[in-house]
């Protein structure tokens, strides 16, 4: 790394009080809230190193454990990979970050004990957010609306904007209710407003090739979501390009997502997670099939859910949203951008060997695991660890997490995260697997072309 120092025990020491600095409750861990603090002071530009930048900074890249706090060790990990990684200078970094998370952060109060008699309240699933933009909470005074001559004339004929819900590296998402006419159709719901801003000061100390991806990315995006016409996919409604920024009106999802809608329950009954596989997989079947596309990041973040559930037995309607790293494809071709989330990459992707649509319906099989039981096939602290784990395709069922589940549920999970995608299910074929139709064993489940190529046992 140029013009700083290597990676060792000072920095280390260093980044170690940092963490405590926005360490608020002084736990042990930085929860959502904490972090916003964070990201609010990589935000300010003044004195802000080369190369640091939100997107590096995002929560779910130092949470590796996938349960919404970041611990001292996944911290001082994230902090050396997005270092190493970005080219950072760390002593710069460490300067910039120890000025703290500002006067308006204050000391969270000491947790409440657990008695019979004080009882903290179960945590509910977080703040909904319309379409997934990785978005931390959002502190109190970060909830500015934009002003009204900020908007295109258009959305301020037929739109109010009401609230901000979700800000994301290049994004931010608003609730909106119709006005007139618009109102009217809508049945009086709410609307998502999604703002991409392609301003230079949004891509500041970043390449400018970075800035004209995202733009890509945001009218493929767009382009895909104007053809869709599912059910199981959130609606666009209009987009407009103003002031250099786009804004998208979009269809409003009030439950927030499927990741903490499984979380707060420790995983779904069957019955509840097959209906929402179900619509999950419907999803992918019609991008597959019908907008002949490859999604690229399917994770529970990204499958949204209409309304608050009540219950985890509740049949909830779920809707795959975020198609920002969605492209097309042709059958026979392979493809080689690295890109998702890398607890639901496939093998082929991991190894950068070339991968085709196949690389979905792996995620889904990483999907299927976690509804059921809150908890990953493949998780470890280290990227290099991880990445092995995938490869290798070894996942177990601990019977902690996994003690009465049906042996269909399991059969079909594995045949998503087979190694080899030439053999793992199609989404086509998960759709007719017994288990989405209720049945408890695999006795009625018919074989595969390779299972009949298999040489029979002598």
């Amino acid at each position: 790394m140029e013009g700083g120092p290597d990676w060792g025990p000072e920095l280390v020491e260093r980044f170690t009080a940092i963490f405590n600095l926005y360490d608020l409750d002084g736990n042990q861990k930085i929860d959502r809230e904490e972090y916003s603090h964070l990201l609010d002071r990589i935000e300010k530009k003044e004195g802000r190193p080369a190369g640091v930048s939100r997107n590096a900074f995002l929560f779910h890249r130092f949470d590796l454990s996938n349960n919404g706090v970041i611990r001292l060790e996944e911290f001082i990990g994230g902090i050396e990979d997005v270092g190493k990684s970005q080219e950072l200078n760390f002593e710069d970094l460490a300067a910039f970050l120890e000025k703290g998370p500002g006067k308006r952060a204050k000391k969270k109060p000491a947790s409440t004990p657990t008695t019979a008699s004080n009882k903290p309240k179960k945590a509910t699933a977080r703040e909904p957010v319309p379409m997934s933009v990785a978005s931390p909470s959002l502190p109190s005074d970060n909830l500015a609306m934009p002003e009204p001559s900020a908007l295109p004339p258009e959305l301020q004929e037929n739109y109010e904007m009401v609230a901000k819900v979700g800000k994301g590296g290049f994004a931010t998402v608003y609730r909106a209710d119709g006005k007139g006419e618009t109102a009217e159709a809508s049945g009086g719901r709410p609307f998502a407003v999604k703002v991409v801003d392609f301003s230079p000061s949004t891509f500041n100390s970043m390449p400018e090739s970075q800035a004209e991806q995202v733009r890509a990315m945001t009218i493929s995006e767009v382009e895909i979501m104007g053809r869709a016409a599912s059910e199981n996919i959130i609606k666009l409604y209009e987009v407009w390009e103003h002031n250099n920024q786009m804004w998208l009106v979009i269809e409003f999802m009030g439950g927030g997502d499927l990741e903490a809608h499984v979380k707060q329950w420790q995983g779904l009954e069957e019955p509840a997670a097959c209906h929402v596989f179900k619509q999950v997989c419907a999803a992918v079947d019609y991008c597959h099939n019908v907008l002949e596309v490859v999604h690229r990041d399917l994770k529970p973040e990204n499958i949204l859910i209409s309304e608050p559930p009540r219950s985890r037995d509740e049949l909830i309607a779920v809707k795959l949203a975020d198609f920002g790293l969605a492209t097309p494809y042709e059958s026979t071709r392979v493809m080689k951008l690295f890109c998702g989330t890398p607890y639901f990459f496939a093998p082929e992707l991991v190894k950068d060997s070339g991968y085709s649509r196949a690389v979905d319906c792996w995620s889904l099989g990483v999907i299927l695991y976690f509804v059921l039981s809150a908890k990953l096939p493949f998780n470890s602290k280290s990227k290099e660890e991880l990445n092995d784990l995938i490869c290798s395709g070894l996942f177990q069922f601990p019977a902690r997490d996994w003690a009465g589940k049906s042996d269909s549920s399991k059969d079909l999970i594995k045949r998503l995260l087979n190694i080899n995608a030439l053999q793992r299910y199609s989404v086509k074929e998960t759709l007719d697997h017994p288990w989405m139709r209720g049945e408890q064993t695999i006795e009625a489940l018919a074989p595969t072309v390779f299972d009949m190529l298999k040489a029979p046992e002598l």
